[in-house]
């Protein structure tokens, strides 16, 4: 759908009509259902909605604004502040995100979908091992590695604890950002034992570009 102009919608969810597998998207005032897509940009809405909203009546603050991108504009690499310079947790909570998408500040939906779009693209880009020998390695779960690279990070956060606890741990952060949420973020690491790297935004793109699936399942 082309458009030069924010519009409301709602998250919804159906079953595709070509392969059958569930995609997540939005539904405009009118009901059309239309696929969330790379390069899409979402804004959740906190706190009362206002008039312009689908329904008024039945509103919450899961309604979103979503605003079309013709392409991506640029990524921005994110991590929270306080274990920005400390490498290993660079990586493993790290995600690359449209620039459009951190207008309004990370929240916990934005950032659940840019780690599975990150789990997504390592799985896509792994060429030497056979992903099932890798999930058999890690999680004994080779039987995981079914379907398109969206099916296998679905069937990851269905299944493994592993994997849904670093989004589950960075909700709980972004919700509170204090001390005690900061230290269960970084579990099993100490607050006092973070490492002080230098790094530039240029390095922490490179660092979370060349990562692999194995690499990251290592961090986890």
């Amino acid at each position: 759908m082309e458009t030069g102009y924010p519009l409301n919608a709602k998250i919804s969810f159906r079953k595709c009509p070509t392969c059958g597998h569930h995609e997540i998207g939005y539904v405009t005032a009118d009901g059309t259902f239309y696929p969330l897509k790379p390069g899409d940009t979402i804004k959740i809405f906190q706190g009362e909605a206002n008039s312009d909203s689908l329904d008024s009546n039945k509103a919450t603050p899961q309604d979103v604004l979503i605003q079309e991108q013709s392409g991506l504009e640029g990524m921005v690499a994110w991590i929270p502040d306080p274990i920005k310079h400390d490498k290993g947790l660079r990586l493993k909570f790290g995600v690359l995100l449209g620039t459009r998408m951190m207008q309004n500040g990370m929240v916990g939906g934005i950032y659940e979908l840019a780690y599975r779009q990150k789990l997504q693209d390592l799985i896509e880009k792994e060429v030497y091992v056979p992903l099932p020998v890798i999930l058999d390695r890690y999680f004994n779960s080779p039987h995981l590695a079914a379907g398109n690279s969206k099916d296998i990070v679905d069937a990851l956060f269905e299944e493994l604890d592993e994997i849904k606890e670093p989004v589950r741990r960075m909700r709980a952060w972004l919700d509170k950002s204090d001390d005690d949420s900061l230290k269960r973020l970084i579990h099993p690491k100490l607050l006092e034992n973070l490492s002080q790297d230098p790094f530039t935004e240029d390095d922490f793109k490179r660092e979370l570009e060349s990562l692999s699936l194995e690499d990251f399942f290592d961090l986890l």
